[in-house]
């Protein structure tokens, strides 16, 4: 059931940001955007993937309606929260998310929301962390941007390939260990062994916690002060 789980939740990343890849040049309201140096724009789903390993940071952006909001999101929304199809309204959504709480069937994932405004638009800043098994979501932060009629979610990604040994894992020896083993394809379907795993159940929160305070030239500094330079330069322009 577990490896049912994991698997389910890989093709469900998959398919979410598979809707489409704007880039901010060709959108009026992000076309001066100031991204920082360091972020790749990702293409396409295929583009994403060779850049795992590849590239320090990447960017994903989808611009909807919110009736496509809402039609998209709704096949993931938590039972408690929603409990009925009538339940699950752009507002409600919206208002949920205002108030921080996971909006999401957790899928044995661990969620942190904070939520800001600035000039027009009202954001939902969303950081997940798997709670079990090969740890494969450490570097991913999902912003929802309200803005007029639409929503704009930019996933800002640390490329880092998560089955391969890295300095700046390692060194958190107090919580991750790796271990050697059979490599992820989510393509074939394999759930692999290979990579970082938590060293207890209270890992996966002291880690984000940590990466919120990083400071130096480590990759999870580098990490969290790039998204807090596109935060800004978003807020900047909205």
């Amino acid at each position: 059931m577990k490896k049912n789980l994991a698997l389910i939740f890989l093709f469900m990343c998959a398919s979410m940001f598979g809707r489409g890849y704007l880039n901010p040049a060709d959108d009026e309201v992000l076309s001066s955007l100031v991204l920082p140096k360091d972020i790749y724009i990702f293409k396409n789903a295929e583009d994403e993937n060779k850049h795992v390993g590849f590239s320090d940071f990447g960017i994903y952006i989808n611009k909807e309606t919110k009736e496509e909001f809402v039609k998209y999101i709704k096949f993931g929304l938590s039972e408690d929260l929603f409990p009925n199809e009538s339940d699950k309204t752009f507002e409600n959504i919206k208002l949920q998310l205002s108030l921080k709480k996971n909006i999401f069937s957790t899928l044995d994932i661990l969620y942190f929301y904070s939520w800001e405004k600035s000039g027009n638009a009202e954001f939902s800043i969303q950081y997940s962390l798997g709670k079990q098994g090969v740890i494969d979501t450490e570097f991913i932060y999902v912003v929802r941007i309200f803005y007029e009629n639409y929503v704009y979610t930019i996933r800002f990604k640390g490329c880092l390939n998560p089955n391969e040994k890295n300095d700046y894992l390692d060194s958190l020896t107090d919580l991750l260990i790796f271990k050697p083993g059979t490599k992820t394809d989510i393509n074939r379907g394999i759930e692999g062994t290979q990579g970082y795993y938590w060293k207890n159940r209270n890992s996966p929160e002291k880690f984000y916690e940590r990466l919120q305070a990083e400071q130096g030239d480590n990759y999870g500094a580098e990490f969290q002060r790039t998204f807090n330079e596109l935060m800004k330069s978003l807020k900047e322009i909205l």
